[in-house]
């Protein structure tokens, strides 16, 4: 469990350094365009906090009051940093949102994640429901559909988190073996794909929106 978190969070600087160097180099509409995609954050805290969850599992289970204050503050550390992070990047002083930013860049906070705290509930509701199915089913259509915020327009041009509920095919198919593990391509192949389209788009003289 370490050393998955260690590989996250390592992922995490690496993707969130190689973005920072490639917006300087190439500014997409003048700087006015950012890139915010990095994934690591998201599963870092997801993992982070389903280790929380094990840990008051467990400690419960073995009256093991250590393991289960662990827990405890591995969960409400999480929050506490997200929303201290938060809460100075509203800041009126310009040194301590830089300093937010920074901070946020080497331990990643909910709120300013990938997906944000809709993709970090998805992630502990399919662990909770790990055992269970119909229960990991219904959590995806729950978030799905909470993904829109309720909203039914453009569901296939701009809104379009909803899809994730067409996840639900693999997961349903899923026999629970372990297949073959390429999860070194997938480190690599998900910031080089995000570089490679934001390149591209610089290329193309893309302007935000």
């Amino acid at each position: 469990k370490r050393r998955y978190l260690t590989r996250l969070l390592v992922g995490y600087w690496i993707m969130g350094g190689g973005s920072y160097i490639l917006q300087k180099l190439l500014p997409l509409d003048h700087g006015h365009y950012g890139l915010a995609n990095n994934i690591f954050g998201t599963l870092f805290i997801s993992v982070l906090m389903m280790l929380g969850i094990y840990l008051i599992q467990n400690g419960h289970q073995d009256h093991n009051k250590k393991q289960l204050w662990l827990g405890i503050s591995i969960i409400v550390g999480e929050l506490l940093w997200s929303i201290l992070t938060v809460l100075v990047f509203f800041s009126p002083n310009l040194m301590l949102r830089q300093g937010a930013a920074v901070a946020s860049m080497i331990f990643p906070g909910i709120m300013i994640t990938e997906g944000g705290p809709l993709f970090i509930a998805l992630a502990i509701l399919l662990y909770l429901f790990k055992e269970n199915r119909v229960g990991q089913v219904a959590s995806i259509l729950l978030i799905g559909l909470t993904a829109t915020g309720f909203n039914f327009v453009g569901l296939l041009t701009t809104n379009i988190q909803w899809m994730l509920i067409l996840s639900i095919i693999p997961i349903l198919l899923y026999n629970g073996a372990r297949g073959r593990s390429d999860k070194w391509f997938f480190y690599i192949f998900y910031p080089t794909h995000i570089w490679l389209l934001y390149i591209l788009a610089f290329a193309l003289g893309v302007t935000g929106y």
